[in-house]
């Protein structure tokens, strides 16, 4: 069946996240909406300018709980650090991400020229830091 939700072929149903079948909600949206009744079609959320500082407020006071808990689980040594946010090493890139990054590393290989031709070899290396310690004897002699 193909996929609902805004990368499928039925770009047209709800498409929310549904724990239950682990998939996507095949409901109809409200009209006018992208989401069904169940997923927050019929919502409108607050109208009025004091609804709208309620919700605020109560977000904010919430956010505020969380950080305080957070903090006092890190202080009691519970948690090493605040959850969310990306995940730690490699887990977060997404395929696309690679794929972009992979593209980006072609061509980039293709407009520049080999860096082996510019680098020195370790003999030149050798011999201009013999040449310069050569350098630093003769000007340290020459002060005492």
């Amino acid at each position: 069946m193909a996929k609902p939700g805004p990368h499928g072929k039925d770009k047209q149903r709800c498409g929310a996240l549904v724990r239950h079948r682990h998939g996507f909600c095949r409901k109809w949206p409200v009209p006018g909406k992208e989401r069904c009744r169940f997923h927050g079609g019929r919502s409108t959320g607050a109208l009025t300018e004091e609804g709208r500082a309620r919700s605020h407020a109560a977000m904010r006071a919430g956010r505020q709980r969380w950080l305080e808990e957070m903090r006092a689980k890190k202080a009691a040594g519970e948690i090493e650090r605040f959850p969310g946010g990306r995940k730690s090493g490699a887990r977060w890139v997404t395929s696309r991400m690679r794929e972009e990054r992979a593209v980006a590393t072609i061509q980039a290989r293709s407009l520049s020229p080999s860096p082996r031709r510019d680098r020195p070899s370790m003999n030149d290396l050798l011999r201009q830091a013999k040449a310069r310690i050569a350098e630093l004897r003769v000007q340290l002699l020459e002060r005492n």
